[in-house]
């Protein structure tokens, strides 16, 4: 009973670290990252986020790989272009088209090209920082015509004092480099300007999707740089981006991504019927644990094998072991007991065995069922004699004969007299 229980609380502790292993997987952890909205360095912007939540911006940060992106109702805002990483070779795409513009499928969760796919899709692509390197990257990964000349031109002072944000001049202190010539980019339409007119800020319409470039780092609104004018800046910012359902803060292309683990794979919703199984499994086993075996008031149970499996299964055994003498004792024995219950006695206390005791008990036995009989208990006498051992198989196999003989003559019917008739009394 202690032993079941011993097993039960062990089986109930595995279970439980099984489920805080399984919550630990998957709670975000404090990341210190540069750039990143989760970090509280100087150069994070945990600020701006805070702010932005707490003005009800529907912000969160965003960890998972570009494939996951779903696109329409959600705004993604990253703080540079993402650079493609080594993959290896790039597997075989499917004939099937799947894409909301007919393209064919990316096969690589982490593959650029899925911003694009995101923004055809309805979302809405945020880019800060954006310099010349980038915009060719950005050219290739949204399948742009590349443009004839610079759209990225160079400022005569790098410094920013103040901008304009449809209309509205606000103070801000950032560094930016370059501005964006709008003339050279189609369609482009300008948001944010400095307070020479050049453009800081365009945005581009990709299908139901659009692309919004800044030349503005995203380090302008850090931990370090967020005073009250560049927080004001932020806010009039955002508020005038397109409305979204979500707006997300990207940590992949900062290094927040991690391949999902076996265990958050095991427990997501596309796996819930493993899940399930798993979890009956684990109940299954902590009933066998808890009901294993019997109780300690219960009695020990017993094979079922019946006397004559038990008997043929002794005798060859001894029968292989040669010992005929011994089988010739049960053998007699057990004719014995048999005629004396068909005669109504009752057995001997050892039947005929091979101490004297039992031999003397025997042979009375043997006296009562001859009945008066001398040639019947002659014979008997001599088949019950402990000196007669048989040596072999034949041997014991007439011992048997004989005792049969015996008991054939002993209980076969007995020839009755007729009763003298009475003479008539005169």
């Amino acid at each position: 009973m202690r032993s079941g229980l011993a097993r039960a609380a062990l089986i109930a502790l595995l279970g439980f670290l099984l489920v805080v292993g399984v919550l630990l997987s998957t709670l975000p952890s404090p990341e210190e990252r540069e750039g990143s909205v989760l970090s509280t360095e100087p150069a994070g912007l945990r600020a701006a986020f805070l702010l932005l939540e707490g003005l009800g911006f529907p912000v969160a940060s965003w960890d998972e790989a570009p494939s996951h992106l779903a696109g329409a109702g959600d705004l993604l805002v990253l703080g540079r272009v993402p650079e493609a990483p080594d993959l290896g070779p790039t597997p075989p795409e499917p004939p099937t088209p799947t894409t909301p513009n007919g393209g064919p499928a990316i096969a690589r969760s982490r593959d650029p090209r899925h911003y694009r796919r995101f923004v055809e899709a309805g979302g809405t692509l945020v880019l800060f920082g954006i310099d010349q390197e980038g915009l060719e990257r950005l050219v290739l990964q949204m399948d742009w015509p590349e443009p004839e000349d610079d759209v990225l031109l160079e400022r005569a002072d790098s410094f920013v004092e103040r901008a304009d944000i449809q209309g509205t001049g606000l103070t801000v202190a950032a560094k930016v480099d370059d501005h964006i010539d709008a003339t050279r980019l189609p369609g482009a339409s300008v948001l944010v300007c400095d307070e020479d007119g050049q453009a800081l800020g365009v945005e581009l319409e990709l299908g139901p999707g659009r692309v919004l470039l800044f030349t503005l780092p995203l380090e302008t609104f850090d931990n370090a740089a967020l005073d009250e004018a560049n927080a004001l800046f932020l806010v009039r910012l955002f508020e005038a981006l397109p409305r979204a359902e979500r707006i997300l803060f990207d940590e992949y292309v900062l290094g927040g991504w991690e391949p999902t683990s076996a265990l958050v794979l095991a427990f997501s919703p596309r796996a819930a019927l493993f899940s399930a199984h798993l979890l009956a499994l684990l109940a299954l086993l902590v009933w066998r644990a808890a009901w294993s075996g019997p109780f300690a008031r219960d009695p020990e149970p017993l094979a079922a094998v019946s006397a004559l499996a038990r008997a043929e299964g002794a005798g060859a055994l001894l029968a292989s072991a040669g010992r005929w003498g011994l089988l010739a004792r049960e053998l007699r024995r057990g004719f014995l007991a048999r005629w004396c219950v068909r005669a109504g006695l009752r057995p001997p206390e050892g039947g005929a065995g091979a101490t004297p005791a039992e031999v003397e008990a025997g042979l009375a036995a043997l006296t009562r069922l001859a009945r008066g009989d001398a040639r019947w208990l002659e014979r008997a006498r001599a088949a019950f004699s402990p000196a007669d051992v048989p040596a072999s198989e034949p041997a014991l196999v007439a011992l048997e004969r004989e005792l049969t003989a015996l008991e054939e003559a002993c209980f076969a019917p007995r020839e009755v007299r007729p009763a003298r008739e009475r003479a008539p009394a005169i």
